[in-house]
């Protein structure tokens, strides 16, 4: 791994991506951030930052449209290709039985899960093929482990579908110098959960082992332990961050 390496992460305002901005720059990477939205969130990430101010840039973009794709790459240039790429970005959580979830909400999930991660990763693929190693690393759900839970038909559809794609990418580019991998959290208190009854909150925190929260900065730390692997054998690996819920 060069000295200095590159990792972009998108949904880099979340909690998981917060944290994994903050550790990277502790670890001497360099860090694009990517976040849908220009908000105070934007200026947290710069107020955490841990490394030189120089090696941190945050781009905003909604990476569900393709002409604002475009115009991110554009910025970072026809020579950027980075060492990492790390998908965190997830749609609004929206709970209902399934036989009340019409196709639209499958749709919204699936545009913001899947569709960014296609958009941006293809044309980067290409630079990375070129440069001859890479690492793409998405971050999946507890819910593709095991039974899923009730009311998140359209989330947990989405992250299968994320999964199939990762393990395609997988495949396909094994023994040429890119690898493809998963983690899956369990339960997180962050944005994503937030908007929710706080009854449902107390339930879905009790149901884990310990009664506690899956921390996001352990998820963070994670994701950069598989983004330092130089090891071309590990591709097509998910790595599950459930505290013992599901093995």
């Amino acid at each position: 791994m060069k000295s200095e390496p590159t990792i972009l992460i998108s949904g880099a305002a979340g909690g998981v991506g917060k944290a994994l901005t903050r550790i990277a720059g502790e670890a001497g990477w360099r860090v694009v951030g990517v976040c849908r939205r220009d908000d105070d969130r934007i200026a947290s990430l710069y107020d955490a930052w841990l490394g030189t101010r120089d090696r941190l840039a945050v781009h905003v973009c909604d990476l569900a449209v393709a002409t604002q794709v475009e115009t991110l790459l554009d910025a970072l240039g026809e020579e950027f290709c980075p060492d990492v790429i790390v998908h965190l970005a997830a749609g609004v959580l929206d709970i209902q039985p399934i036989h009340r979830v019409e196709w639209a909400e499958y749709q919204r999930h699936i545009d913001g899960t899947i569709k960014p991660v296609v958009q941006l990763t293809q044309p980067l693929l290409k630079r990375m093929s070129k440069s001859g190693h890479g690492q793409v690393i998405a971050v999946l759900s507890s819910v593709v482990m095991g039974a899923p839970p009730r009311g998140f038909a359209a989330y947990t559809t989405a992250k299968y579908a994320l999964a199939g794609y990762m393990k395609s990418l997988a495949v396909e580019y094994a023994g040429r110098g890119i690898t493809a991998n998963t983690v899956s959290p369990g339960t997180m208190n962050t944005g994503l959960l937030r908007q929710l009854p706080s009854l449902m909150l107390d339930q879905m925190r009790e149901a884990l082992p310990g009664a506690a929260w899956i921390d996001p900065a352990v998820v963070a730390k994670a994701i950069l332990w598989f983004a330092s692997q130089e090891g071309q054998e590990m591709t097509g690996c998910n790595l599950p961050i459930t505290a013992g819920a599901t093995m």
